[in-house]
């Protein structure tokens, strides 16, 4: 190609290289930007999926943990008004908790992450039903049943509890090694 340039007129020679010129240029704006809608959209994955979800996860973390509190102040208080009080939080942090349960879930997208999601909800189920009992005998001011409800809230529902924690915790941990993964993926 450069003998026959050097072959022709030098007007020629100018209208032909700078079209060549501007065609390579195009063809790199147009490849650079294919690369920058495709790492747009990888990043705004990254985020949606792994980076924005572990709020989600420390946040129903915390309703869980007032789950938990509201169930210790419900067997604990001895007065009505405080139990009632008690009962009223635990039921509006449960709902807190589905709902967040809820966010999370949508934005489960690997296999590793399903699963885990899928043991938090068991363990989710567990605590809920022995909480149940625990609640059922130890929401009164008879001190009796609430030293009865302690007893097996201790012995029954804190191991429960912190099986539940370490599933929300394993999934927070899956979902920093899939957002590791595809941050590597992004720096090459």
């Amino acid at each position: 190609m450069l003998k026959k340039m050097q072959k022709m007129r030098i007007r020629k020679r100018l209208n032909t290289s700078s079209i060549f010129t501007v065609a390579l240029t195009s063809i790199a704006s147009l490849v650079a930007l294919i690369a920058i809608l495709i790492m747009t959209n990888e990043y705004n994955h990254t985020l949606t999926y792994y980076a924005f979800p572990q709020g989600d996860i420390a946040l129903a973390m915390n309703e869980f943990a007032e789950v938990r509190s509201a169930t210790r102040a419900i067997i604990g208080y001895e007065e009505q008004s405080a139990i009632d009080t008690a009962v009223a939080q635990h039921e509006e942090a449960v709902a807190e908790l589905e709902r967040l349960m809820g966010v999370v879930e949508g934005t489960m997208v690997t296999k590793e992450g399903k699963e885990s999601f899928a043991a938090i909800q068991e363990a989710l189920a567990a605590y809920y039903e022995v909480e149940e009992k625990v609640l059922e005998i130890g929401n009164t001011t008879d001190t009796e049943l609430c030293a009865q409800a302690q007893k097996m809230a201790i012995n029954e529902l804190a191991p429960l509890y912190n099986a539940a924690d370490e599933t929300f915790t394993h999934l927070m941990d899956v979902n920093v090694q899939k957002g590791d993964q595809e941050q590597k993926l992004l720096n090459t």
